[in-house]
């Protein structure tokens, strides 16, 4: 849009003359002339509409008066960064708000995670399930939060002879000698609930004993007395024993006597990772 030119008046009063400046000032310049800041956000008292440039070095800024109000909060940048008004930073809260502020981002801003748990709600880490799921909770979780496993593993055995005494066991290999029926355990765990049960009848008759998980050649706290053939099973469910990894485990059968008959015998117990 073109502007008009100065035109001089001749023959009138000063008064028509000034009438004509401010005409041509208003056509030209707007109501308001824009002024310049000199400290960032305009200190003075501005009408509502009034902008005001802003510029130090490399640094331009275009402030618009939105508000009446007199502090700083009246004035709404439009151009450039003003580290009042374009607040860097700002936490995050569990409540969804649509916001107050008159002022806008630069598009390459930065969030920092300032909260540390006083508006934000933490939910306990559940346990890993057998099933995927999408969950309901609205609560976050901490990126060091852990979750308890119900992953359990079996170490099981068979004993495919008949006569015992004091022999250990490890699936169906049987050995005098504990460091060769042992086996390694790969990862750290905790047994418990150990069971045994023997055949109900065979050739000669059953005779009682004990089984003890043994833990690198040492009796451990998981025990139980063998029952004959009228009440085949029994088992240890209320101890519990640490295991590391690399250790060696196995079922230690310790027979009544020598003739003690334990064919097909099954023995299991269960290793709860931890």
């Amino acid at each position: 849009m073109s502007k008009l030119d100065d035109t001089e008046f001749k023959g009138v009063s000063q008064a028509v003359v000034d009438f004509k400046d401010d005409v041509r000032d208003m056509l030209n310049n707007g109501k308001y002339q824009s002024s310049v800041a000199t400290t960032g956000i305009p200190g003075w008292v501005a009408n509502v509409g009034e902008s005001a440039f802003y510029s130090s070095g490399s640094d331009r800024r275009l402030y618009l008066k939105a508000t009446s109000s007199n502090t700083s909060k009246g004035w709404q940048l439009l151009a450039g960064f003003d580290s009042t008004l374009s607040p860097s930073s700002t936490r995050f809260n569990s409540v969804s708000e649509v916001g107050t502020g008159n002022t806008f981002s630069l598009t390459d801003h930065i969030h920092a995670l300032s909260n540390t748990g006083a508006s934000v709600t933490f939910g306990t880490p559940v346990a890993i399930g057998t099933a995927n799921q999408a969950g309901t909770n609205t609560t976050s979780a901490r990126s060091d939060h852990i979750h308890a496993s119900n992953a359990k593993t079996i170490l099981s055995a068979v004993l495919n002879t008949g006569v015992i005494n004091t022999s250990f066991v490890s699936h169906s290999y049987i050995s005098g000698n504990e460091t060769d029926a042992s086996m390694i355990i790969p990862f750290s765990c905790v047994a418990k609930n150990m069971y045994g049960r023997v055949r109900s009848a065979v050739v000669n008759p059953n005779r009682g004993g004990t089984v003890t998980l043994e833990v690198n050649g040492a009796d451990s706290a998981l025990t139980f007395t063998m029952a004959d053939a009228a009440s085949p099973s029994n088992q240890d469910t209320t101890n519990t024993v640490a295991i590391a990894a690399g250790d060696r485990v196995s079922f230690k059968l310790v027979g009544a006597d020598t003739f003690t008959n334990w064919t097909g015998a099954r023995f299991s117990v269960e290793l709860d990772p931890n």
